[in-house]
């Protein structure tokens, strides 16, 4: 499993670093996206439209990317605290509100909020140090 992740993870060998780190924050994101419909254990059509709808036009992944994180949630719970990582040492404060509103599109995707879903969320707000009233700022924004 480690080596399947860091297969997926790695970075390509470029002159611009940031094109690499870039690619990387994407994939957290996304995967991000994907542990949210999937805490609930009912992933849903609607649910991965949106997340397939999200990962093309905000992240610009390729059918074959988004099919290969879908892949590796699947093959077994990773853990989020990995992508959380990247994404608090790279991503400011704004873009971490915008990932926020993301993952609160896919929980609403199919009408329902599940505790579990908001629970998910919540973690991962936690672990991205957003402030409280903005992890509620962000649900009541989406619902």
């Amino acid at each position: 499993m480690l080596d399947k992740l860091r297969k997926f993870f790695e970075i390509d060998i470029t002159e611009d670093k940031n094109i690499g780190e870039e690619i990387s924050l994407k994939k957290a994101s996304a995967a991000l996206l994907l542990e949210v419909a999937r805490a609930d254990l009912d992933f849903s059509a609607v649910e991965l439209e949106k997340i397939n709808s999200l990962l093309h036009a905000e992240f610009g992944l390729s059918d074959e990317e988004v099919e290969q994180l879908l892949d590796l949630l699947d093959a077994e719970n990773v853990s989020m605290h990995p992508f959380t990582s990247l994404i608090n040492e790279k991503y400011g404060y704004d873009k971490k509100l915008r990932l926020m509103q993301q993952l609160w599109s896919v929980a609403f995707a199919d009408g329902e909020l599940s505790m579990y879903e908001d629970a998910a969320i919540r973690k991962i707000a936690d672990l991205l140090y957003v402030r409280h009233s903005d992890f509620i700022r962000t649900k009541h924004a989406e619902s």
